[in-house]
């Protein structure tokens, strides 16, 4: 079938039924299909109208809906996973899964492959199940990342880099080397804000980076990984100075980056560490006063958790 934006009538049993082309397709059904294979650029409504029914509906990725009625059990096989089902919210375009998996939290999501929808037809009770393909590898990942940074929040197209995106504002993850995403649920990570969490060595971050923010001091971390230039990492910091203030009041020993490192000589480390352990907490907020301080920083400010960390020694950084 080609392009077609009208309704269909089927009268006679089929065995195989290839639908291609796109827009809106109808197509009413008064006997048997056995099985549907959608190649198809649009939103399906499938009827099954006096007996009619469907065994086997096959969607391709273009499908962007489907609604249909069978009077027997049918099964629809879906070329994606829930996951990316729910990510991309594609149940909008299907009438039985629409509400259900919206309200579904992302754990279940990843751990179903099928969902079966109870019909009631005059009288009679069946089921209509949809079957989800497997999670990807790169799926898998990117969930991890969504649990791991469950402390986010996205940035709309009004954002301040023009696109929609991700700011990470936290780690809750239990690895000691924290790998910072380029991406989750394929949005572009541009910012992201740590504070300490006890057994983290190392802190991995991707050049796509636009805000970076630490708070506290004393981390001790082993080394900060920033997969791009020396000259980007100054850039984003805003200057060299800012890059060596994070060795300088201790939050790592290290500051890798992919055409060199960023270390203390000995001696000025040595120093860093008697000048965090004797500064009173205000002398320590006060030499941090010259650097360019987030806008979240001062929102932050005013929560009791956050001023804690205040008063103790507060260090930030931001382009």
């Amino acid at each position: 079938m080609e392009y077609m934006e009208r309704a269909l009538q089927i009268n006679c049993s089929v065995g195989t039924l290839n639908i291609s082309g796109g827009g809106h397709c109808n197509i009413e059904v008064f006997s048997e299909i056995k099985r549907v294979y959608a190649d198809f650029d649009g939103a399906l409504w499938l009827n099954g109208i006096d007996g009619g029914s469907f065994g086997e509906i096959n969607l391709f990725d273009l499908v962007s809906g489907l609604r249909f009625f069978s009077s027997k059990s049918a099964t629809v096989i879906l070329p994606y996973s829930l996951y990316y089902f729910k990510m991309n919210e594609l149940n909008s375009g299907f009438e039985d899964l629409a509400t259900l998996v919206s309200e579904m939290g992302w754990q279940e999501a990843t751990s179903l492959t099928e969902i079966s929808i109870t019909v009631n037809s005059d009288g009679n009770e069946f089921f209509n199940k949809y079957v989800f393909a497997p999670m990807t590898e790169e799926e898998k990942a990117d969930y991890k990342n969504l649990t791991e940074f469950k402390t986010y929040f996205w940035r709309e197209q009004d954002s301040p880099y023009g696109e929609a995106c991700v700011d990470i504002t936290a780690y809750c993850g239990g690895d000691s080397v924290v790998r910072v995403p380029e991406k989750i649920q394929g949005r572009p990570v541009y910012g992201f804000s740590y504070m300490y969490v006890e057994g983290v060595k190392e802190i991995h971050l991707p050049s796509c980076l636009k805000s970076i923010t630490f708070w506290g001091t004393d981390y001790l971390l082993d080394k900060i990984v920033w997969k791009g230039t020396k000259s980007q990492l100054v850039a984003v910091l805003g200057s060299e100075e800012a890059v060596y203030n994070l060795l300088y009041v201790r939050i790592a020993n290290v500051i890798e980056c992919i055409d060199g490192n960023f270390t203390l000589p000995e001696e000025e480390f040595s120093s860093s560490v008697n000048d965090t352990e004797e500064k009173a907490p205000s002398e320590a907020l006060s030499a941090a006063d010259n650097k360019i301080l987030s806008d979240e920083f001062f929102a932050a400010a005013k929560e009791p958790f956050v001023e804690k960390y205040i008063s103790e020694r507060l260090l930030t950084q931001k382009l």
